[in-house]
């Protein structure tokens, strides 16, 4: 028996809202069956840099650190990544 070929395949859009990217979400699971549902990656980049896989709450931070504490699709809005900015600011002010 042949073997099967498998890809990944990667599709993006730039420039949604978070309402137009709830509208693409629920239109493309409502057409996968389980089987593609379960192996569905979605990663959201914000306007800092920050990249979110909203499956399994990891991401990259803006400064490049991988994140196990992703719980947002903005870092703008995580209270972590406020933190971090409060310590670095709090050293440059300190230097």
């Amino acid at each position: 028996m042949a073997k099967r070929a498998t890809y990944n395949v990667e599709f993006g859009f730039e420039g949604l809202s978070l309402i137009e990217q709830e509208r693409i979400y629920q239109k493309l699971i409502s057409i996968l069956d389980q089987d593609m549902k379960d192996r569905l990656h979605i990663k959201v980049t914000d306007l800092n840099g920050g990249q979110h896989d909203i499956f399994y709450n990891k991401g990259l931070r803006p400064d490049g650190v991988e994140c196990n504490n992703c719980y947002s699709v903005d870092c703008a809005k995580c209270s972590v990544w406020k933190k971090i900015n409060e310590i670095k600011n709090e050293d440059k002010v300190n230097e």
